[in-house]
């Protein structure tokens, strides 16, 4: 295996609460309407309410669901941030969200950019050839880790986006 240069794994604390968050997005719809089935039901139950509105809502909530756990897993659970991340001389690690290893080489990384967006710095590397599209870190928060992955990236001279290559300068 390859030299490590930053020996530990950077365990992404937040990647627990990211997912959550993005299950609850995709599911809102679906609980909005199990709601208001519920509240049809109770009408009809009680208040002399349609049949059909139990029924129109009944089917909506079944689609409800069918659309959400298409959205999440084909939408969102491709764009959840990794669960860890290692460098080494010849390429990072990531660790996805199906605890599968993934190798990137730094022949394939085009560039680079940091975000700073509600108080979390953001890491976006944008490959080459459309690998695995636009990758995104949220959050990288601990110090240490910013500081070695600088300067990480400027020992391998990958440049920063909207900045020119350093042999060009």
């Amino acid at each position: 295996m390859a030299e490590v240069v930053y020996g530990r794994w950077y365990l992404n604390k937040y990647f627990k609460s990211a997912k959550r968050f993005r299950y609850f997005q995709s599911m809102s719809f679906a609980i909005a309407q199990g709601i208001v089935l519920i509240y049809f039901f109770f009408q009809y139950m009680y208040g002399g309410g349609e049949w059909s509105l139990v029924v129109i809502s009944l089917y909506l909530f079944m689609t409800a669901i069918v659309i959400s756990v298409i959205v999440y897993h084909f939408v969102i659970k491709r764009r959840m941030p990794p669960k860890a991340i290692m460098f080494s001389e010849e390429c990072i690690f990531l660790l996805n969200y199906r605890n599968q290893l993934m190798r990137i080489p730094h022949g394939k990384i085009k560039c680079y950019d940091f975000e700073y967006i509600n108080q979390k710095i953001h890491l976006k590397l944008y490959f080459k050839e459309n690998i695995i599209g636009s990758k995104e870190f949220i959050p990288v928060a601990d110090r240490e880790f910013i500081e070695r992955l600088f300067e990480y990236l400027k020992s391998k001279e990958i440049p920063r986006r909207g900045m020119p290559m350093i042999e060009n300068l």
